[in-house]
């Protein structure tokens, strides 16, 4: 029987007329705590003055709530992805013009990244009519608001290949990143660590040596140990050392998102920070619910990283705090492939759909899509987004 949808969006300073015990009914936390919505009340205080945000309920003809997600605006730099003799011109064009090449999308989802999509559904599901009914009150938001594009993001392969109707309403499927996994099958860390190869115990006991040499010590916290307050301007520049280093910057978080995180998951939200006395050399930060715990972020000061292999023991040391968890699953993030794969994690590919709203964009997206949409390659960890470490921390 075919069943038709409509969606209810509400936007992001609007939450309390939201139906609670609908949204919560479809939305297991446990299992994507991104789908709780005061993680859209953390995007709302931190992105709000670039991006909107709307939560949105799908409904079936019953008044059923049968999905749940979100919709926000926000402006991605291309000119990252643009083939490198490309850039220089494309960055010169920019100092004249701000938003050239700066273009406007509405994401089904949101933009950080968490190695999930943010689409939680009903066992039951119809999921023909229910990308209808997406894309129609897309449409109407990204009219609104002046959207160039509409993004479906991100999402592993088993529930892209069950969003596939959307290739009907003309989106395209594209590769997006892999996303690292590591299953929580450990007591704590020391139980991880007993498991893990000679070479890598070798290589771990190297690593964190250079930290105890280096008098770098370690605190592990919750968002309610008053790290809205430690999370000050200074210690917010290592995330933007690390940002800054990457290839390719989809999303741009401030200092306000880490301290609005620990204010709305003061139990949840977990951070891992490294200091040289009183000075943080290094963080990183999760959140937990149920059965997983994603690590979100990690700034580095790189002037500290040579002498005290700050980036890997930030990852070792905010391993170790997931695993206090009850997680059964811990998203290490993307990029640093190499790395990753030898701290035992597996990655997984995620996936997108995407379509151009206007004839022209439509025309141009034809041409320019194997361009602007390459697919990834492993990155070896001394090149990727998360961290630059020197090759004697290897």
């Amino acid at each position: 029987m075919s069943h038709r949808y409509r969606c209810e969006t509400y936007p992001a300073s609007r939450l309390a007329e939201i139906d609670r015990a609908a949204w919560e009914g479809v939305c297991d936390f446990a299992a994507n705590p991104f789908m709780d919505l005061r993680f859209l009340s953390v995007l709302h205080s931190a992105l709000g003055p670039e991006s909107r945000f709307w939560a949105v309920l799908v409904r079936d003809e019953q008044q059923r709530a049968v999905a749940a997600t979100y919709f926000c605006t926000y402006r991605i730099d291309a000119i990252p992805a643009l083939p490198e003799f490309l850039r220089p011109p494309s960055e010169w064009i920019r100092s004249w013009f701000r938003g050239y090449l700066k273009i406007p999308l509405l994401i089904v989802g949101q933009p950080i990244g968490t190695g999930q999509g943010n689409l939680a559904f009903e066992s039951d599901v119809d999921f023909a009519p229910l990308c209808e009914a997406l894309d129609q009150a897309a449409k109407q938001v990204a009219r609104e608001t002046r959207a160039k594009l509409i993004l479906f993001k991100e999402f592993e392969a088993p529930l892209a290949d069950r969003l596939e109707p959307l290739l009907q309403s003309g989106y395209t499927r594209m590769k997006s990143v892999l996303t690292y996994t590591l299953q929580a099958d450990y007591r704590d860390f020391e139980h991880y660590y007993e498991t893990r190869s000679k070479r890598t115990r070798a290589n771990m006991r190297k690593v964190m040596a250079k930290a105890d040499e280096a008098a770098v010590i370690c605190l592990q916290l919750s968002g309610g140990d008053d790290v809205a307050k430690l999370h000050t301007d200074e210690v917010h520049q290592l995330y933007e050392n690390v940002r800054l280093r990457g290839e390719m910057q989809f999303e741009v978080v401030p200092a306000e998102f880490f301290r609005e995180l620990a204010r709305q998951f003061p139990e949840q939200a977990r951070f891992t920070l490294l200091k040289a006395g009183e000075k943080v050399v290094g963080f990183c930060c999760g959140l937990s619910a149920g059965k997983r715990h994603t690590m979100l972020y990690c700034g580095i000061d790189y002037d500290v990283n040579e002498d005290a292999a700050v980036y890997f023991n930030t990852v070792y040391r905010g391993l170790a705090a997931a695993l206090e968890t009850s997680a059964s699953e811990i998203n290490v993030g993307q990029s640093a492939d190499e790395f990753k794969r030898r701290m035992g994690c597996e990655g997984r590919p995620l996936f997108m759909f995407l379509k151009p709203t206007g004839f022209v964009l439509s025309i141009l997206f034809g041409v320019f899509r194997s361009v602007l949409f390459r697919n990834d390659t492993p990155v070896p960890a001394e090149n990727a987004t998360a961290a630059s470490p020197s090759s004697a921390d290897r």
